[in-house]
């Protein structure tokens, strides 16, 4: 019994179940590797807006449970973001501009204030680096295939990859989909600041990354993700904003990059659904589309 498993946050996240029943149904990089590496059970932890603790603490907790035959692959996410209220993991991001819409008024001036007097960059970059390394250590002893990636540009180099070489990030992948910074704004502005794609790639970028991770889990392979994901793709918000339209109220759109709270028309979202943790024995997905169909 070989096992895929994924921790991080919503580069990792899998969409709501009763996305697998749709119509418009699309395998993601998650489903994809797990057929291609023929594991018996893909299990992922993926929480959007959470920290690198939260992530740490997930994979500490199933550690455990973790085999020599098994597959490890970790987004570890921004170094700034702080876990700081104990029942809301995924409000880890502290610099939302409306962060008191989201909060207490008390806690969000308790994280303003640490913002103002107590933040050190450095002491978050060792922090993120010993996460990452223990983590790294555990599964390299343990005889583990491991890949860890960086959620962002500036964590790439805080990264440990004893299994295999890491180049790239990523966040290299998302923005680079759209051909400037002002793009990138003018299209999740669009689409009230919801991104449209699944794990904030297109389609195309799921596919690339799920082959691209089977290369370098199992032929140990230089992991290289500054090039094969398209690149530009994004040119026109009127485009974005129709991408993925009968089905993007099947990922984690609770909140907008501003922390306000979103409604979405139609009775197709299912915010009771547990996305956090999600489990599949690979015998079990066999009804659903193989990667490649819809393309």
């Amino acid at each position: 019994m070989s096992k895929l498993w994924i921790f991080g946050d919503s580069y990792a996240e899998l969409p709501h179940e009763n996305y697998i029943d749709h119509p418009d149904y699309i395998a993601p990089y998650q489903q994809q590797l797990a057929e291609m590496l023929n594991v018996d059970e893909l299990e992922v932890h993926g929480n959007p807006g959470t920290s690198a603790s939260w992530c740490y603490l997930k994979v500490k907790e199933k550690f455990p449970d973790i085999k020599p035959t098994d597959y490890v692959f970790i987004v570890w996410t921004s170094r700034h973001r702080k876990w700081f209220i104990k029942d809301k993991p995924e409000h880890a991001n502290i610099y939302l501009k409306d962060i008191h819409k989201i909060m207490h008024r008390d806690e969000a001036d308790a994280i303003k204030s640490y913002i103002a007097y107590l933040k050190n960059d450095e002491q978050d970059a060792l922090e993120l680096n010993a996460y990452a390394s223990a983590i790294a250590y555990s599964c390299a002893s343990n005889g583990i295939a491991y890949i860890a990636v960086a959620g962002f540009n500036e964590d790439e180099q805080l990264m440990f990859n004893p299994y295999v070489e890491v180049e790239g990030n990523l966040g290299n992948v998302c923005f680079e989909e759209f051909v400037n910074q002002e793009t990138w704004e003018r299209c999740l502005g669009s689409s009230g600041f919801v991104d449209r794609r699944l794990n904030h790639m297109s389609w195309e970028s799921h596919d690339a990354l799920a082959k691209k991770l089977y290369k370098s889990l199992t032929a140990r392979e230089k992991l290289d993700l500054t090039t094969g994901f398209p690149k530009g793709k994004w040119e026109h918000a009127k485009d974005y904003a129709k991408y993925n339209d009968s089905i993007v109220h099947f990922w984690d759109v609770r909140y907008d990059s501003q922390g306000r709270r979103l409604t979405l028309a139609g009775n197709n979202h299912h915010p009771g659904l547990n996305k956090t943790n999600r489990k599949f024995f690979m015998a079990d997905m066999k009804r659903r589309p193989k990667s490649g169909l819809h393309r």
